[in-house]
């Protein structure tokens, strides 16, 4: 009887394989990674999908309606605001912004959190339990209301 090699024995898979079919398994898993993915191809090829400069304005196309009113154009297919600049073309741009706020903002996330755990993994249980406190003070606070007060100040 011919022995079975070790890539079709189905326990010596590599996880990697294991979590990619749990992810192509799970249909909302794969509908998040699809738009985040649309939103992703968005910003990168923002200057080619773009049909016109997100910045140009133009007096004469001041608040144009978008194509579906009956007096809208498929020249402005979302319209115009009211400097002229095509609302499809800025909102094309702004994924470019708003995925740089996120990746920014996970990524300061990312660092503080990494760095406080390891200052509570290495130093132990004092700076454990202060640290451990002081997070539980942050989160029993609403996040909007937390903003309001940062801001206010």
């Amino acid at each position: 009887m011919p022995e079975k090699s070790a890539s079709k024995n189905p326990h010596h898979r590599h996880p990697f394989f294991e979590q990619l079919d749990q992810l192509w398994r799970n249909k909302t898993a794969v509908a998040g990674l699809i738009i985040v993915a649309l939103f992703i191809a968005t910003a990168l090829f923002a200057p080619w999908l773009s049909p016109h400069d997100p910045l140009q304005t133009s007096l004469y196309d001041q608040l144009k309606p978008p194509v579906w009113d009956p007096l809208g154009t498929w020249h402005n297919i979302l319209g115009t605001d009211d400097l002229g600049r095509d609302i499809l073309s800025r909102i094309i741009f702004g994924v470019r912004v708003s995925l740089m706020v996120a990746v920014v903002s996970v990524g300061i996330a990312f660092a503080f959190g990494s760095l406080l755990g390891a200052l509570a993994g290495y130093y132990g249980k004092f700076l454990d339990n202060l640290i451990m406190r002081a997070m539980d003070m942050l989160l029993a606070f609403p996040h909007i209301l937390l903003a309001i007060v940062i801001v206010a100040y």
